[in-house]
């Protein structure tokens, strides 16, 4: 179960990357200070949650190297 947790886990967090990175470069494009501010909370969101997953996918490789 923790390899398949894992294996789930980063690909959840590939696709939150794919999510953020454009919207990262879209800070380029940004005329207002208003937009800037909304896309950049929207990537601290984004930020957070992968580091979430990030931090569930080292734990749950822990536990399967444990349970080895």
């Amino acid at each position: 179960m923790p390899v398949s947790g894992g294996a789930i886990v980063a690909v959840l967090q590939s696709a939150v990357t794919a999510r953020a990175a454009p919207l990262n470069f879209s800070q380029c494009r940004a005329t207002d200070e208003a937009v800037l501010a909304a896309i950049l909370d929207r990537f601290a969101r984004l930020q957070a949650l992968r580091c979430v997953l990030q931090l569930a996918n080292f734990a749950l490789n822990l536990w399967a190297l444990a349970a080895m």
